[in-house]
């Protein structure tokens, strides 16, 4: 009996790997925030700038408002998807917290503006053309997000689909707004929200498949 209590405790000690720690978060998340941003604005150039964007950014208070809100939704939802990678990361219900606040905050700016401006929509041509670009600037940011989520060890597979959503379409909506020339509340809540809002539809169909480990 003892022989075989020995032979086993051998063969664990043979499998045995050693386990790196975790980095923190924010030594992950770093790189992946800077380079998306990089992408963000190559692709936005490639696309080619508004013709009014420098009038746009200097004296549109709306504008100001939208692209300050959207990227403050886009930085916070990668630092909390960055700690939703860690099983019970320190502050990382202050993380999601601060993504959802400042979500539903654009959110009801846009909301705001379907209401006071009406909803109003630009050609078909404009909505296939933008629609076009939103996959340009969202597509290989959300596979590579995903690919570091999942990198990880998380407990939540739907908040993290949720924050990696938040965050892609933060920052592609500033590059659709710097590119797209149409100001339309009604044009902008189809052709910039809807593409992002059916994206984490699907990631939170399949969020457990994505983010299982």
């Amino acid at each position: 009996m003892s022989d075989d209590v020995n032979k086993l405790i051998g063969q664990l000690l043979d499998d045995h790997q050693p386990v790196e720690p975790e980095h923190h978060p924010l030594l992950r998340v770093m790189p992946l925030l800077f380079g998306v941003i990089a992408y963000m604005v190559c692709v936005t150039l490639l696309i080619g700038l508004r013709a009014d964007w420098q009038v746009m950014l200097s004296e549109s208070a709306i504008h100001q408002i939208e692209l300050l809100l959207s990227f403050a939704v886009s930085v916070i939802g990668m630092l909390a998807a960055g700690w939703l990678r860690i099983p019970y990361a320190t502050n990382q219900r202050l993380f999601v917290v601060a993504a959802l606040g400042t979500g539903a905050l654009f959110l009801g700016f846009q909301l705001f503006r379907l209401i006071t401006e009406g909803i109003n929509f630009a050609t078909l041509q404009a909505l296939i053309d933008c629609y076009i670009d939103s996959l340009l600037l969202a597509t290989l940011p959300t596979i590579v997000l995903v690919i570091n989520q999942r990198s990880g060890s998380s407990t939540h597979p739907y908040l993290s689909a949720l924050m990696g959503t938040l965050a892609i379409a933060g920052f592609a909506w500033i590059g659709l707004r710097l590119t797209c020339g149409y100001d339309l509340a009604g044009h902008n809540a189809i052709v910039q929200l809807s593409p992002f809002m059916l994206l984490g539809v699907v990631m939170g169909i399949f969020a457990k498949r994505l983010y299982r480990w």
